[in-house]
């Protein structure tokens, strides 16, 4: 294996940086001499000096490429690091749709994820199983699940979800294998259940968010910043936040920390997991609702009857005045007199509506039965019964409250009739 010297490490170094920001110290000429000298006995090249001299001449791009992909660190298994996934299985995912079904009160609830730096597609497809193992039926949900990486060979690999035994051993469970995977061959192929749900994208992390299509629910960002420098960092999480829904969450490796680099997030601890929000964001700020995602829904047209005009119901309806009487015919006992209602204005933020106020109760006190005999009457009967020489007897009792005219006439003519006989 042909040695590398210093300055040959430090123009492929630069070159690898500018193109893709990962940054190699000097002292990483060992990793670029191990994982460049296929390159040279595939092309032919006597030396390193070689190889970049032809990589800057290569208008196309394609050799640049190939130096980056054999850079690159694709190391990655199948629910690496569990706690994550547990986060996402017991906190972000629950909460974020308490939250989407007070907005998408009917159709599909929309769930976005991304995955940058995803290479051969294992954190994509351990999200997707995760998603299915909690929801069970999807029918209610729309789940898109987005992985992106820098190199053109593991994207591949990623979208045809097919991996060796040695990549399956790697922290898989056992039945997860056997209901999302089917043996092809001595390999295993991911099924269409799980694969429906993912799209992979080629893309550099340090060119701008294009080609996205808009923005995030989760985003998984592990392991990948670790290789860029300070500035590309605050860079990469600035751009990271724009793509992020307001209430989102944003997950990144087990060694990594945003302190100092990224002032737009905040972090949230659960368990003994950690993941990150855009700072000042509640569940109240709007969403970033995507044209091709389920809208909120809309009323539906009101159907009027030309015969019958349309009240909206959410003006109160005037109360029904109680017909006219003719004039000098008494009112029934029963029947209560209603009362005159009251109307105010109050004032809403969302126009003026009107309230009725306060019924006044008016209805005058029924009188007395007894009160209905004339005072006038009351005389005339005591001097009649004076002039006859005759004193008021027990027999003829006072009128009582619940006496009448009527019965007070029938008493003094029996009481005549047997002074007579």
């Amino acid at each position: 294996m042909k040695s590398i010297s210093a300055e040959e490490t430090q123009f492929i170094s630069k070159l690898v940086f500018d193109v893709s920001g990962l940054h190699l110290d000097k002292d990483k000429g060992y990793l670029l001499e191990t994982r460049l000298s296929p390159l040279l006995s595939l092309h032919g090249y006597p030396s390193f000096m070689q190889l970049y001299a032809q990589a800057k001449a290569d208008k196309s791009g394609k050799l640049v490429h190939e130096i980056v992909e054999a850079m690159t660190t694709n190391e990655t298994f199948f629910f690496r690091d569990t706690t994550p996934f547990d986060l996402m299985r017991n906190k972000i995912i629950p909460d974020l749709i308490d939250r989407r079904k007070k907005v998408f009160q009917s159709g599909k609830i929309p769930i976005r994820v991304w995955s940058a730096a995803c290479s051969t597609g294992q954190e994509v497809y351990s999200i997707a199983m995760t998603l299915i193992e909690m929801f069970g039926d999807l029918s209610r949900y729309d789940i898109y699940i987005l992985g992106t990486d820098i190199a053109n060979k593991v994207i591949a690999q990623a979208s045809y979800g097919k991996y060796n035994q040695f990549e399956m051993d790697r922290g898989l469970p056992l039945h997860y294998r056997k209901r999302f995977f089917s043996q092809v061959g001595t390999d295993w192929r991911i099924r269409d259940e799980v694969r429906s749900l993912a799209q992979f994208k080629l893309m550099n992390l340090m060119k701008p968010f294009a080609d996205l299509g808009g923005k995030f629910d989760l985003i998984f960002c592990r392991n990948v910043a670790i290789y860029f420098n300070q500035s590309d960092k605050v860079r990469l999480f600035q751009k990271i936040a724009r793509v992020l829904q307001p209430d989102g969450a944003l997950v990144i490796g087990g060694s990594e920390t945003l302190t100092g680099i990224a002032p737009d997030f905040e972090s949230r601890s659960y368990l003994k997991g950690i993941f990150h929000q855009l700072r000042g964001q509640t569940a109240a700020t709007p969403l970033h609702v995507m044209p091709s995602l389920p809208t909120r829904p809309t009323a539906p047209p009101v159907k009027v009857n030309p015969a019958k005009p349309h009240v909206p119901a959410s003006y109160p309806v005037s109360p029904k005045a109680p017909e006219s009487r003719p004039v000098g015919l008494s009112e029934p006992r029963d029947y209560a007199p209603l009362a005159k209602t009251e109307t105010t204005i109050t004032s809403h933020s969302a126009g003026a509506e009107l309230e009725p106020a306060a019924r006044k109760e008016t209805t005058p006190p029924i009188p007395h039965p007894a009160q209905l005999v004339p005072s006038k009457t009351k005389t005339s009967l005591l001097a009649a019964l004076s002039s006859a020489g005759k004193r008021p007897s027990s027999s003829l009792r006072p009128v009582s409250q619940g006496s009448t005219k009527t019965s007070l006439l029938e008493q003094l003519k029996r009481k005549n009739k047997k002074s007579n006989e």
